[in-house]
């Protein structure tokens, strides 16, 4: 069964090296850190502290329980591009546009219990951003390759997992140190990478639902079928480099693509004939029209 995998990554590299061919190469860009580092926050100005320190037991906990819940919607920002307030579009660290979504309840205010973004409604606030319409203002400013629900998934599944990197490797360089908070700081990590792992969990099991049900989202089949939106990121994950859905984060089979296929096998083989057939076949036919490598395939 996993022979179309094969030959659908095998065409999409085919395809991929045509296309990189053809196009002129795309200038480095130099990596900047994240202002808005989950576990580090920026140090708070004297003031602030001062006025942190005259607060009640009570109060102090309710502002640390804020804190925590705006540090996790940064990290839905970062990684699935969405804020849960309708008024809070705007860009991400890296620059990238953020789609509002009207989920307050998960956000940051001041409801007995409100946790915010929790492992449990991860998937709720994900299906929220993939039923928008293609056509919804919303993501007229998200670049191409974060409108396509195949390859906005994928993407998310790649920045999450780099978020997940970086938490580790800050509590390992913490590991030996002792300082006021520090437990409290492990647990907070912690917490984040469940989160995290969560959305590489639900965006793998999204992208294999909408391929096998066309109808589930209209991002999955509009303006293109999901077949040919996995043949588009597949064709594509060369160039996106670190945000293909064929580069894994982890190391072998931790892409997303790898994941993508053992989900739809998993749920039924049937349907990962048709699904990876059908974005092979897709690729094939685009390098079916190339005369030379220099073509690109269209």
């Amino acid at each position: 069964a996993m022979a179309a995998s094969a030959r659908a990554e095998s065409a999409a590299a085919s395809a991929a090296a045509a296309a990189s061919a053809a196009a002129p190469p795309a200038a480095a860009v130099a990596s900047k850190p994240s202002p808005m580092d989950v576990d580090e926050p920026a140090p708070e100005p004297k003031k602030a502290k001062k006025a942190a320190a005259a607060l009640s037991p009570a109060e102090a906990k309710a502002e640390a329980a804020r804190k925590r819940r705006r540090k996790k919607e940064a990290l839905l920002r970062r990684t699935l591009l969405v804020s849960l307030s309708a008024g809070g579009g705007g860009k991400a660290d890296g620059g990238a546009p953020v789609v509002p979504l009207d989920l307050e309840d998960y956000g940051d205010d001041d409801d007995e219990g409100n946790e915010g973004v929790t492992v449990q409604n991860v998937a709720e606030i994900l299906a929220t951003r993939l039923s928008l319409s293609p056509s919804d203002a919303r993501l007229k400013s998200m670049p191409p390759a974060e409108r396509g629900l195949v390859s906005y998934l994928g993407r998310c599944h790649a920045r999450a997992g780099r978020e997940i990197k970086d938490l580790r490797s800050r509590r390992e360089r913490r590991k030996n140190k002792t300082k006021k908070g520090a437990e409290n700081e492990q647990a907070e990590s912690e917490e984040f990478e469940k989160i995290l792992e969560e959305i590489r969990s639900q965006v793998v099991s999204y992208a294999a639902s909408s391929l096998m049900e066309p109808d589930l989202f209209e991002l999955g089949s509009s303006p293109v079928s999901g077949p040919t939106q996995l043949a588009d990121a597949l064709r594509a994950a060369g160039a996106a480099g670190p945000d293909g859905i064929t580069f894994g984060v982890f190391g072998k089979d931790t892409s997303f693509y790898h994941r993508l296929c053992e989900e739809l096998l998993s749920i039924d083989a049937g349907a990962f004939e048709t699904v990876i057939g059908g974005a092979a076949d897709n690729l094939t036919s685009m390098l079916d029209k190339c005369s030379t490598v220099l073509d690109g395939g269209g």
